[in-house]
């Protein structure tokens, strides 16, 4: 690729390709059970939490989603990476946040991964994170759902209705989630 760079002529790498998938790779297991997401004001901030694998900064997070009528929720989805702090989410230490996703037309069937691509969330080796889905408005009607996975190593699932005030809501699973790296 060829790049104009101050009146000389250069070669610019290509941007990296955000293809790699990262530890962990155990939130991959659905185990046929889901966290409705955005169903009411209490549930309109679901996390999970995992260890990470490596340090790393994440480029992509995938999720495995579903509407709970077919028909697409009608607010818009953020994912961020927050640290951890005594085993909750820690909304004062946000690591970085993605662009918001409008779902309607997006969330329309069974078990679909829903990436977004537009993080950069440095993270360290063995620290505990914590993948955060908001949403900006509910739905009782066309409700998102969130797959559970059945063999994660790090079990903990906090909602929240602002962000800040988190309740526990499951020690026994976690939500299904890929986390990925760019590929030079």
């Amino acid at each position: 690729m060829q790049m104009l760079m101050g009146g000389t002529t250069g070669t610019a790498a290509p941007p990296a390709a955000c293809t790699t998938q990262v530890s962990p790779t155990d939130m991959e297991t659905f185990d046929g059970t889901w966290f409705h997401v955005g169903s009411a004001t209490s549930l309109q901030h679901i996390s999970t939490a995992f260890v990470a694998g490596k340090t790393t900064t994440i480029c992509k997070i995938c999720l495995t989603l579903e509407s709970s009528t077919g028909t697409s929720p009608s607010y818009n989805a953020t994912v961020a990476i927050y640290n951890d702090t005594g085993g909750e989410p820690n909304e004062a230490s946000i690591v970085d946040t993605s662009e918001s996703k409008n779902m309607k037309g997006v969330l329309t069937g069974d078990n679909q991964e829903i990436c977004w691509t537009d993080i950069s969330a440095a993270i360290t080796n063995t620290s505990t994170y914590h993948v955060v889905l908001h949403t900006d408005a509910y739905d009782a009607t066309n409700i998102m759902r969130w797959a559970k996975d059945s063999k994660c190593a790090t079990e903990s699932v906090h909602r929240s209705s602002d962000g800040s005030d988190w309740i526990e809501i499951d020690t026994d699973q976690c939500a299904m989630v890929k986390l990925y790296e760019a590929t030079p």
